[in-house]
């Protein structure tokens, strides 16, 4: 009976310590997707874990060290519980070198050895040439030296001495150029990314599964030092023809993990976005006041990686002085409220080096009505705009824009969806078609003294031209100065029947113009001041030469 007591209590604490031994695990998993936000990306890994019953540690190894721990989530089937999920540093974590950077870094051993080498016979050639100058007396004590003795001791230093500058000029230029070939190797090494802090962070998921079997375990979690930007081409082939607009994002990847051949997402939702009672705060409304800006003219190598079918290409041309940039750096963008999703068809592999990657998102026409606008005052061409409707269902958010016009690369614009108007206004550059004039009527420009003031009159004509075989819509800005003292006194004498803003002193034509079609508009106004306090009656433009 005691027997059978024992084997009984023996099967007993067996089963307790087997409930209590936890199987811990690390497994191998693999990114399936990456939802990349404008500041952050949510990445998913997948993988298939083997599980015993009871308790089971699942460690998830190579996570970005640029996780955000609140953001972990982890999906499995319904009959396995999560009881716990962490994260720590892998303090064991050693970066695994490419082929290439483990040959540049055999090759900088090689000159750095090479250079140690040269510095020592340096140091060596130094401390002879020393020696021989320091003992350069050969007279004794006792006795005087023979001339023959002197001969033989002044042609050995000599030549010993011209033989060490030699050879301490070789060397010197020698290490000159191990230098360089380092320099270009460290160069290359950073452009590899292989240098730098480099750390690995583990996910540890804690499970319970009421019995042993194999599941698939998917882990969610959003890393910074990730994003996204707009950038758009907008073409434009005829002024009767709708635009079409080309979108992609520019994504970039700085979490020291590639996403090679992954499904992506763009979103412009806050992957951060605090699950706490929203607060509001007052929202003021004012005037917006439009302004028509040249184009930017980018004449460099922006450094862009394109993609095509889901592969990267980079450019060869290196950009030295924007290299150090490793996040994109520029204006706020402005995004609606109402977060917007765009599911990428093709896979794309996005390496973590933080340059830029083109990801093709949508392309599209949308409707557009032209116009042209021109300011003579400031610039004697016209702009040709295009004033675009429809575009709030496409899901646009503020960006850069590349401009095309009859196959021709224009120049980049900002296309600002802020505007809380349904229209959406893109300059399309210089119209060469539309020839304008301005010029000073000398004939009714003058100066002249009456009693205590002084009285000058200026006189401009403005001509118009369209070259083009259709009509065109023109409207033509000029301005006439505004008066901020009561002894300063501006008087209109002739607008041509331009519609006039007293406040701000603009002046505003609108024409239909025909094909060859000139029309032309004068302008005319004086100024009234004393005598004795002068007044700058016209603005000066000057552009000079800048020494660097």
């Amino acid at each position: 009976m005691k027997y059978l007591f024992l084997i009984a209590s023996v099967m007993v604490l067996s089963i307790s310590l087997k409930a209590q031994i936890i199987n811990d695990q690390s497994v191998k998993s693999k990114i399936s997707s990456s939802v990349v936000y404008l500041d952050g990306a949510e990445i998913t890994r997948l993988a298939t874990v083997n599980l015993r019953e009871g308790k089971n540690i699942i460690r998830f190894p190579g996570i970005s060290p640029q996780l955000v721990n609140k953001s972990m989530r982890v999906k499995c089937p319904n009959d396995v519980s999560i009881l716990s999920l962490t994260s720590q540093i892998d303090h064991l974590y050693k970066k695994e070198l490419t082929p290439m950077v483990t040959l540049l870094k055999d090759s900088l051993k090689i000159q750095n050895d090479k250079l140690n080498r040269l510095n020592d016979q340096q140091d060596a050639l130094s401390v002879e040439k020393e020696l021989l100058l320091t003992n350069r007396n050969l007279k004794s004590e006792q006795n005087g030296v023979s001339i023959q003795d002197l001969k033989e001791a002044a042609t050995y230093y000599r030549q010993r001495i011209e033989a060490i500058n030699i050879e301490m000029t070789k060397n010197r230029m020698e290490i000159i150029e191990i230098s360089a070939y380092q320099q270009k190797i460290e160069n290359q090494l950073y452009e590899l990314k292989a240098e730098g802090n480099y750390s690995r962070n583990i996910i540890s998921i804690l499970l319970y599964s009421p019995k042993t079997q194999s599941v698939d375990v998917e882990l969610k979690y959003v890393v910074q030092e990730a994003g996204w930007v707009p950038i758009y081409d907008i073409i434009a082939e005829q002024l009767n023809d709708s635009i079409k607009l080309i979108y992609r994002a520019k994504v970039y990847n700085n979490t020291q993990i590639d996403w090679k051949n992954v499904a992506i997402k763009l979103s412009t939702a806050d992957p951060l976005k605090s699950a706490d009672k929203p607060s509001m705060d007052p929202w003021y409304l004012n005037y917006k006041y439009s302004s028509y800006k040249k184009l930017e003219y980018d004449y460099f190598n922006d450094n862009s990686i394109v993609q095509e079918k889901g592969e990267a290409s980079k450019s060869s041309a290196l950009q030295q002085a924007v290299q150090a940039v490793d996040i994109p750096q520029g204006r706020m963008i402005e995004v609606s409220e109402l977060s917007a999703y765009f599911e990428i068809k093709e896979k794309y592999t996005i390496n973590a080096d933080a340059k830029p990657y083109y990801i093709d998102v949508e392309d599209f026409f949308l409707t557009a009505s032209y116009k042209h606008i021109t300011i003579p005052k400031n610039d004697k061409y016209a702009f040709l705009l295009a004033r675009i409707t429809g575009w709030e269902e496409q899901n646009l958010i503020s960006g850069y824009a590349n401009v095309y016009f009859n196959d021709t690369y224009i120049g980049r614009s900002f296309i600002n969806t802020a505007e809380l108007t349904d229209t959406l206004e893109v300059s399309l550059g210089r119209d060469s078609k539309i020839i304008v004039n301005r010029t000073q009527l000398k004939e009714f420009t003058k100066k002249q003294l009456i009693g205590s003031n002084r009285k000058e009159v200026f006189a401009y004509e403005i001509s118009v031209k369209n070259n083009r075989k259709y009509p065109v819509n023109l409207k033509v800005l000029d301005q006439f100065p505004v008066s901020q003292d009561n002894d300063i006194v501006v008087d209109l004498i002739d607008v041509s029947s331009a519609s006039k803003n007293d406040l701000t002193g603009e002046l505003e034509w609108n024409f239909l113009l025909k094909p060859n079609e000139v029309r032309k508009v004068v302008m005319s106004y004086s100024i009234k001041y004393p005598k004795t306090k002068p007044v700058r009656t016209q603005k000066y433009k000057m552009q000079s030469a800048r020494f660097l």
